[in-house]
């Protein structure tokens, strides 16, 4: 089954679980992690050493086991993978916080965005358009061969906003 993150509500937990409970509302991240080994503390869960899936390799949902494309899913280290959502938060602004959001705001950062900058983006898929929003965020001047830079300000608003609209709702601004 693919899918390696999603937006639920937790309907059963294992003994191992501490910090999620039944009815919880949870975003269910795209790595999943121990939160206890050297890498995980380093903040780098991609390199997780669970033994869970494979050790090394924080991409476990969709790809080492049935992933999140289905009515019911596992989700392993499930105190460490699943974040709970702060009431009212929809579900599709919830999702931007999983693996587009993150991957783009990384492709920005990586991209060493900041003021000044001219930032290309090739490909404004939703990563895409995450990196954009992050770049921008940044008061980078971004520009995409097919978009000419100010294609997000004129259909989506003002990036900083959306970016900061989709932190406050997330609660982590």
């Amino acid at each position: 089954i693919l899918g390696h993150e999603g937006v639920g509500t937790v309907t059963e937990i294992g003994s191992a679980v501490s910090t999620i409970e039944v009815g919880d509302r949870v975003l269910i991240s795209c790595i999943s992690a121990c939160g206890a080994c050297s890498y995980c503390h380093q903040g780098l869960y991609s390199h997780c050493l669970a033994d869970e899936g494979a050790s090394g390799i924080g991409w476990i949902l969709g790809h080492l086991i049935d992933g999140t494309q289905a009515e019911l899913v596992r989700v392993p280290l499930a105190d460490s993978t699943l974040v709970r959502l702060p009431e009212g938060t929809p579900a599709e602004t919830a999702l931007f916080a999983g693996d587009n959001l993150a991957t783009g705001w990384f492709g920005a950062e990586s991209a060493n965005a900041g003021p000044g900058r001219v930032v290309a983006v090739v490909g404004c898929g939703p990563v895409g358009l995450m990196a954009v929003l992050a770049a921008q965020s940044s008061f980078s001047h971004v520009t995409d061969g097919r978009f000419k830079g100010g294609y997000i300000t004129r259909r989506y608003g003002r990036p900083q906003e959306d970016v900061q609209a989709i932190q406050l709702e997330m609660g982590l601004a």
